[in-house]
């Protein structure tokens, strides 16, 4: 299923990230992982299969790094796993609006554009792809204190669900 398969995958320094890279390779795919952390990047001195660049999502320049990288290695990705996010836990009450924009610029906006170029890349290079993009329950159920994280989570599975639709005809 994902041998010989080259997957890109954000928020890999720790948590769900991690373990999805780490699935992946088990399964013998090879990874392109993104990280914001410096301190993150130590943990893939000694794993195989993946190639990690250090960056934030929300730089739309590190995809097209990770696409050039992968031409350059010949190695075409078919798929991509956008599991880079932000938790923000307040009440409601202190969410200002410069914060719950900032929440959304991480956790949806980047996501989307991580999404169109992929997307355009995948079209270009007549790739049958995948992109899987990372919800919460919180999106769909709502926690205490987490009314701004749960609003780009459910932006984030309208997105996904839509553009599943539109794009199966594309095998995408």
């Amino acid at each position: 299923m994902l041998k010989n398969k080259n997957i890109i995958v954000s928020g890999v320094g720790k948590g769900l990230g991690l373990e999805i890279l780490k699935t992946i390779i088990s399964y013998g795919g090879f990874v392109y992982g993104i990280t914001r952390s410096k301190s993150d990047i130590k943990k893939f001195d000694k794993i195989k299969n993946c190639k990690i660049f250090l960056g934030d999502v929300k730089n739309i320049n590190v995809l097209k790094n990770i696409i050039l990288k992968s031409k350059k290695d010949k190695r075409p990705i078919s798929g991509f796993v956008n599991n880079a996010g932000e938790r923000q836990r307040l009440n409601f009450e202190n969410i200002t609006k410069t914060k719950i924009k900032n929440l959304f610029e991480t956790n949806f906006f980047s996501i989307f554009e991580n999404m169109k170029m992929f997307t355009s890349y995948l079209k270009n290079k007549k790739i049958n792809g995948s992109i899987v993009n990372i919800g919460s329950i919180v999106g769909n159920n709502g926690f205490s204190e987490l009314a701004g994280y749960a609003s780009t989570k459910t932006a984030l599975i309208g997105l996904t669900k839509s553009f599943a639709s539109e794009m199966a005809k594309e095998n995408i």
